[in-house]
């Protein structure tokens, strides 16, 4: 709130405008409270009420509603603020915004690190990041205002009003007054920022590899060894999913003070903006479809790459440690054609994918270079000429209307990542099902009976790893007899000896009666 008041105060506000602080604030309070305590949807509304009616009443001393008195001006705005805006707008932000995305991932997270120690670690990251990353939103526009101020004295060069010496001193001011102490402080705050983020991290690996895997009540890595993947793809695809997930929260929040200069546009200029967006809007539509079909066939092919290569890892390790066995048994030729094809297969997707991200990266360069930029430029040319802006402030309008246009667009943007986040999320609800199947399995029932010495196996199951599973319907060993166990490699003779010991341990649990 501190903050908020300070840049509302030291940015030369015109007298009327001071009537906005305490909405302000008021959101900065909102804002607060959601993050600590949670929020109702109805101090929601409070707040969308008192800006609007404040809004309205500005426009009617304004003179732009002439009919309307600015109390009658104020009671619309706190109506239309209070009932429809809310609404509208968390309907908008559902439709153009991946929240219900996030919220998924924010509960399958939850499912790992625990409900309540998730809300603590999202709170403590979420303080910290909307005090960086807003503020150094503001101090990015006074940047890019500064940079282009400096460009355009270039041009005063040609017109004579300013020689090479001349504009060298500025450049060397520029570079020890603006560019050195913007690069400092956003350095030392991104780092602060990250540092955050890194304790978030480091907790939610933690509560996985060792709360989640290694329980208190007995370890349950048999969900790890039954499945296709490590225990550091896991870790891996959770952390991707954080990271992805915060990205987006964090680029939207840096981007927020320059769409809060949208409103000015448009009411300066309000068929541009009813010309310029849709337009904008519909070219990179068009665009989002086809980089999401490349998408979701370069993620199809990173999935596929994922689960080779660990199958490879696996098979690589299990050969090297038998390799005495491998050379008794001359089946080298046969190993060195399993690892052969399996490398020809993964630098085959690996080719693939490749060239479909260069093509995704050509398109997204092209489209920006050659359509996006002349488009804001002519919206630009409109805004200058009715001196709604200055020549310092082109390349800032430039980056409002297509942060704007990216807000809208988040959704389509963010499919390459939304689809990859999709893919980590995938593989962590199939843990989540190995750990439910391995929590539910019951372990086996072991009875000494004084009728017989035979050692007698009903319904024993077991597993180890994706591949072998084992079940014997009913076995009797009689005392004094000799058996043999026969079987390929890994189909589980020495599982099967050792839950007869009951030497297993936690690796394997085993279901039946002994």
């Amino acid at each position: 709130g501190t903050q908020a008041a300070s840049y509302l105060l030291t940015s030369q506000l015109p007298v009327p405008s001071y009537a906005q602080l305490p909405v302000a604030v008021a959101g900065i309070g909102v804002v607060v409270r959601a993050t600590m305590l949670g929020i109702r949807f109805e101090e929601v509304c409070v707040v969308f009420a008192c800006a609007a009616a404040c809004f309205f009443r500005k426009v009617a001393l304004d003179g732009y509603l002439r009919q309307l008195p600015p109390a009658c001006a104020f009671a619309v705005g706190l109506i239309f603020g209070g009932f429809v805006l809310p609404r509208v707008v968390v309907g908008l932000a559902y439709y153009f915004l991946p929240l219900a995305e996030i919220s998924d991932m924010w509960v399958l997270m939850s499912s790992f690190a625990g409900v309540e120690r998730l809300r603590v670690m999202t709170t403590e990251l979420m303080i910290a990041t909307v005090n960086i990353q807003v503020p150094l939103g503001f101090l990015g526009i006074a940047f890019l205002r500064r940079s282009q101020e400096r460009q355009n004295r270039l041009l005063e060069i040609a017109n004579g009003k300013l020689d090479g010496r001349g504009y060298t001193h500025l450049v060397v001011r520029y570079i020890f007054m603006v560019a050195l102490p913007y690069m400092m402080q956003r350095t030392a705050m991104e780092s602060v920022n990250g540092y955050v983020y890194g304790l978030f991290s480091r907790d939610l690996e933690m509560a996985l590899r060792v709360e989640a895997l290694l329980p208190a009540e007995g370890a349950l890595l048999a969900a790890v060894g039954e499945s296709n993947h490590t225990a550091a793809s896991f870790a891996a695809s959770l952390s991707s999913v954080a990271s992805t997930s915060y990205g987006i929260v964090e680029r939207k929040l840096f981007s927020l003070p320059k769409l809060a200069l949208l409103p000015g546009m448009l009411c300066s200029k309000p068929w541009l903006v009813a010309t310029v967006l849709p337009v904008s809007i519909a070219l990179d539509a068009g665009k989002s479809q086809l980089v999401g079909f490349l998408s979701t066939r370069i993620e199809a092919y990173a999935q596929e790459i994922q689960e080779l290569s660990d199958r490879r890892d696996r098979i690589e390790q299990h050969d090297t440690k038998h390799e005495e066995l491998i050379r008794r048994g001359d089946i080298g030729e046969l190993t060195r054609t399993r690892w052969q094809t399996l490398t020809k297969r993964l630098a085959e997707l690996s080719m693939r994918s490749s060239a479909l991200q260069s093509v995704r990266s050509f398109i997204n360069w092209l489209y920006w270079q050659d359509f996006m930029t002349p488009g804001f430029e002519c919206a630009l040319g409109f805004l200058l000429e009715v001196q709604h802006i200055t020549n310092v402030d082109i390349y800032l309008y430039i980056r409002v209307v297509e942060d704007s246009i990216d807000t809208l667009l988040t959704r389509s943007r963010l499919q390459a990542e939304l689809a990859s986040m999709e893919t980590h999320a995938k593989r962590l609800r199939e843990l989540q099902t190995g750990l439910a199947a391995v929590q539910a399995r019951g372990r086996a029932v072991c009875q000494v009976e004084g009728s017989s010495d035979a050692l007698r196996l009903i319904d024993v199951g077991f597993s180890r790893g994706p591949n072998m599973h084992v079940h014997i319907p009913s076995l009797t060993l009689q005392p004094g007899a000799i058996y043999a166990v026969t079987g390929a490699n890994g189909c589980g003779k020495s599982t099967f000896v050792k839950a007869v010991c009951s030497d297993l341990g936690d690796a394997a649990a085993i279901s039946g009666s002994i």
